[in-house]
């Protein structure tokens, strides 16, 4: 009898613990988890898109929207300086836009003017998307119609975004 209760015990510690693993391989297989195996994960990089577009010279307390827009990502890419580059990309199709040097993509930023004619936020970021996975996005714009669609693009969890929604005065 006394065989029969310790093999019982180690019966039911088994059973704990067969339990307990399965809620835990149930847990990481709805987790997702992602294994990279032989290659080294793609480096975070950052992307600002301004949006230049007509409606963006709007006046706010300081300056137009695009003055403000401007200044903002200015300041945000002094934080950044220990990269070494930096993604800046214009809704109006007449600027140049890419993943350039600091020093140059202020000097992109300072020399950028309102224009005409637009792409879609999710036609830059498409293309940033095929050339890299890691991608964090900083998006300054007063979200006129036609800027930014509601596609899989947003709810992409690889992404980062970080909306800023630069109102006019009222």
């Amino acid at each position: 009898e006394f065989q029969s209760k310790k093999s019982k015990r180690i019966n039911q510690w088994l059973l704990l613990l067969i339990r307990t693993l399965f809620i835990a391989f149930v847990v990481i297989a709805f987790a997702q988890p992602i294994i990279i195996q032989g290659e080294k994960r793609s480096e975070e990089e950052i992307h600002f898109i301004l949006d230049n577009s007509l409606s963006m010279q709007a006046q706010s307390g300081n300056g137009s929207l695009y003055d403000l827009a401007k200044n903002k990502t200015l300041e945000l890419i002094n934080l950044i300086e220990n990269q070494n580059k930096a993604g800046i990309h214009f809704i109006s199709d007449n600027d140049i836009s890419g993943n350039m040097p600091i020093n140059k993509a202020k000097e992109s930023i300072i020399r950028s003017t309102i224009g005409a004619g637009h792409k879609t936020v999710n036609s830059i970021v498409k293309e940033l998307k095929d050339k890299n996975q890691n991608v964090r996005i900083i998006l300054f714009s007063d979200f006129q119609k036609n800027i930014l669609k509601n596609d899989s693009l947003l709810h992409d969890t690889t992404n980062q975004w970080t909306f800023v929604y630069l109102e006019p005065n009222q």
